[in-house]
């Protein structure tokens, strides 16, 4: 048995109710489809068709169903820009089964000169203009109601961000001629009265201090109404993270004035807050932090973070106090005082930190950073004239930082294109036991690229660079030399684990004045919530201060990711290609976040 249905003249939305919806508990689509078509085309229909949770039982069923599943598939081609489509249902009245849908798609409509009616009193002849230009469609584009809709939206954005705050759309009309198979969509907006910005109102459970506010305000009283500006100002609070919600709106029209006030409504977040952090290599043992953070105790979207770390290898105690748009928006002043001991295979350090540092963002991941650092040490190291013997040095270490990192990927924790670089030069002025000058440059660069439409598989790269100028060994204390192995630089070898040693009875490391690492992995994403990772790392480290690329050391290995939503939970086993004498044979690295 076959029926036949032709398509229909009305213009489809985008939206073609929940029988879209995938629904993991039925097993069986309501019909199968039979179309020539490219595959997204095919998924979308077949979405549309949607899913039943039982076979059909008679002829009389199975037609029914067809009959549905025939809507919803017409629904769909529409949506396209399908407007002439055939479906021919066919029932096998042999044997009771699904419907098979066979669909002609036809000839698909295209969109024909876009244009804009404009309700009441119309807007200045630039932002009719612009307006019609940011509709982004043109003659010829497939007449598909996602395209007309979103066309819609960007004539609507621009009016808005033209000044005009209280625009509003009405029903839009769409002609649709079979005639030459043209979709001829008519926007209408009601535009109302320009409005221009007026003076802050801080409204809301909050500290916060409306001086603080106004000077990162980024417009002057008197100018034109921006939706651009109202974010600006929106992510500039947010970035603080000293509030649970932030919302501005504009005030109410006051007669003869198409200046409004500003409402910014801020709730402030938790004046305390407890966070913990724990990671784990086999070698360099559990180590676990815990911040206790105190935000907007002098109304200006600050945060004072008290932090304690514990662990084999490095322990410190950090109080920091940092304030937001410092001095202009986007800078932010660092102050921090801390305590901290490292135990290492290379040196025993313990002292006190003092750090203070600007910066400037330009972008939302992207800054520059100068700073200064004095530390005071206690040091003991192992030393490089007599084996087996140790030395013990105190000294005072001054440092100027500057450092720029500019971040193109689309996630911090988990990036799946794009790319990063930082660089941090450290002149540094160190006194007491022992007395010279250097100069300390690093710098990293990352690389992400999906090789698949939907991102599943990513390949992932990193270089990283680095020297020591003016320094020599012994002179430069352990603490501050470089040094390569371990989680976040060459997996499967120890923390330090490679490079020159002593000749001592536990081969301590000796550290370096140059280095060179490299990485490569190849993650995939199972589903939703579980991924693998298999990597490579490599790296040398050298007691001069112009690298060796002749003593390089690799490792590999695989790892496990699960989705916690913020970011991935990683687990890495890794062995060494070259195991040095002494050395694990494999390492365990657990943490939060991709490994770079």
């Amino acid at each position: 048995m076959q029926k036949k249905l032709r398509g229909s003249c009305a213009f489809a939305a985008l939206l073609i109710s929940a029988n879209l919806a995938y629904s993991p508990a039925y097993a069986d689509p309501r019909a199968k489809v039979a179309i020539d078509a490219d595959r997204e085309t095919v998924d979308y229909i077949k979405g549309a068709v949607g899913e039943t949770s039982s076979k059909p039982q008679s002829a009389y069923e199975a037609r029914k169903s067809g009959e549905v599943a025939a809507e919803y598939a017409q629904e769909a081609l529409r949506s396209l820009g399908y407007y002439q489509s055939n479906i021919t249902i066919e029932i096998n009245d042999d044997e009771v089964t699904y419907p098979t849908l066979k669909i002609d798609q036809g000839t698909q409509f295209k969109i024909k000169d876009p244009d804009i009616e404009w309700l009441e009193t119309p807007p200045d002849a630039a932002t009719r203009i612009d307006s019609l230009k940011a509709i982004g469609l043109n003659n010829g584009d497939a007449g598909r109601a996602d395209f007309v809709i979103a066309g819609e939206s960007r004539a609507l954005g621009k009016v808005l961000d033209d000044g005009y705050a209280d625009a509003t759309i009405g029903q839009r009309r769409v002609i649709v001629d079979h005639a030459d198979y043209s979709v001829h969509p008519i926007y209408r907006i009601n535009t109302g009265d320009r409005a221009r910005l007026g003076e802050i109102m801080l409204l809301g459970k909050t500290k916060t201090k409306l001086k603080w506010v106004k000077g990162i305000v980024p417009w002057q009283v008197g100018d034109t109404y921006s939706t651009e500006k109202i974010s600006e100002l929106q992510r500039r609070i947010i970035d603080t993270g000293a509030y649970d919600s932030v919302n501005i709106r504009l005030g109410d029209k006051n007669p003869g004035s198409n200046i409004r006030t500003i409402n910014v409504t801020l709730e402030d977040r938790a004046k305390t807050t407890l966070e913990t952090l724990i990671s784990y290599s086999n070698t360099e043992s559990v180590s676990g932090e815990v911040r206790v953070g105190r935000y907007n105790m002098f109304g200006r979207g600050d945060s004072f973070i008290n932090r304690v770390l514990l662990g084999q290898i490095e322990s410190r105690v950090e109080t920091t106090l940092k304030l937001p748009h410092f001095n202009k928006p986007d800078q932010t002043l660092s102050l921090s005082f801390g305590a901290f001991r490292d135990d290492t295979d290379a040196y025993r350090e313990q002292g006190i930190d003092l750090k203070a540092d600007v910066t400037r963002k330009f972008t939302r991941t992207s800054y520059w950073s100068i700073g200064v650092d004095a530390n005071y040490a206690k040091n003991r190291e192992p030393s490089f004239y007599k084996s087996n013997t140790n030395i013990d040095r105190n000294y005072w270490a001054f440092s100027a930082i500057g450092t720029y990192l500019l971040d193109k990927t689309d996630n911090i924790l988990n990036p799946k294109r794009g790319f990063k670089a930082d660089a941090t030069l450290e002149p540094t002025l160190i006194t007491g036991d022992a007395n010279l000058s250097y100069l300390k440059f690093v710098s990293q660069a990352s690389y992400y690229k999906g090789l698949d439409k939907s991102e599943k598989t990513i390949f992932a790269t990193r270089a990283r660079i680095g020297t020591i100028l003016g320094g020599s060994i012994p002179e430069i204390p352990a603490a501050k030399r470089l040094y390569v192995g371990g989680g976040g630089s060459v997996r499967g070898y120890k923390y330090q684990g490679i490079g020159p040693r002593y000749s001592d009875t536990s081969e301590t490391p000796i550290g370096g004045l140059s280095l060179v690492e490299m990485s490569v992995e190849m993650r995939h994403q199972f589903d939703n919530k579980m991924g693998f990772v298999a990597f490579v790392d490599t790296g040398t480290l050298g007691i001069h201060s112009s690298p060796s690329f002749k003593e390089f050391k690799a490792g590999g290995g695989v790892g496990f990711r699960y989705d916690l939503g913020f970011a991935p939970l990683r687990i890495d086993l890794a062995v060494p290609f070259d195991k040095p004498k002494g050395d694990p044979s494999y390492q365990i690295y657990i943490g939060v976040g991709q490994s770079f």
